[in-house]
């Protein structure tokens, strides 16, 4: 298994204010599929993301990724891990305000080692008209392409996305949804993808629902279909 997380703990704060966010959390991924993590606002879906991604660490359990358990792993080699496995993609893009698109992107072509080739990617992204704005000059649909392209430009095995359509519109995050799962056909990337939106659940080949710091449910996708197929639909 790619992805193996067994007894998971976390909590914030100290004694009466202490919360258990995520509780005895257990779960496989499959390589280069897609994981879809659901649940209420509040339910430790993000921060079991931020977990996976080691920007944040757990009180107990293990999170073994391609045979390592990063919860035994000092900060280099953490930063080692980050920077052979991950992509990140955020609701909020965190672009670099004062870099174009095609700057953004380079700044994390140099983490990786056999790097996607920049034109071809922003092509792939539809950026090319784009790629020397400045972001305050892209609309949001564009901004979140930008990210995505930085996320992938060092070709990840593994794509972490925290809502990443929370802050499009509807016919945007549509599309926005089509390229991730084009993403995952074209180079086999693993996505996990946070959310609270359940219509979009369908282009996940695995389902995770949170509720309060513990998974209620996990289960393959046995009626997967193409985010294609809701065009018409609104996400």
């Amino acid at each position: 298994m790619f992805i193996e997380i067994k007894k998971l703990n976390k909590s914030y704060g100290e004694g009466d204010n202490k919360i258990k966010v995520i509780n005895n959390v257990s779960l496989d991924i499959e390589k280069g599929t897609i994981c879809m993590i659901i649940g209420a606002s509040g339910s430790g879906k993000s921060t079991f993301l931020n977990l996976i991604g080691a920007m944040d660490v757990a009180d107990s359990g293990s999170i073994v990724i391609d045979g390592k358990d990063i919860t035994k792993l000092k900060a280099a080699k953490l930063t080692d891990y980050r920077r052979e496995y991950l992509g990140y993609i955020f609701q909020f893009y965190n672009l670099i305000p004062d870099l174009t698109v095609l700057e953004n992107i380079e700044t994390t072509q140099y983490l990786g080692k056999d790097n996607m080739d920049i034109d071809e990617l922003i092509r792939l992204l539809g950026l090319e008209e784009h790629k020397n704005k400045f972001p305050s000059q892209l609309s949001g649909g564009q901004q979140q392409r930008c990210a995505i392209g930085r996320a992938l430009v060092k070709k990840p095995s593994i794509l972490l996305c925290d809502e990443p359509t929370g802050a499009l519109d509807s016919k945007t995050s549509q599309d926005i949804l089509e390229l991730l799962e084009e993403l995952n056909e074209k180079f086999g990337t693993t996505i996990i993808m946070v959310t609270h939106n359940n219509d979009i659940t369908c282009m996940a080949d695995h389902i995770v629902v949170f509720s309060d710091g513990k998974i209620v449910r996990s289960s393959k996708n046995k009626n997967k279909r193409s985010i294609k197929g809701m065009r018409n639909s609104a996400l």
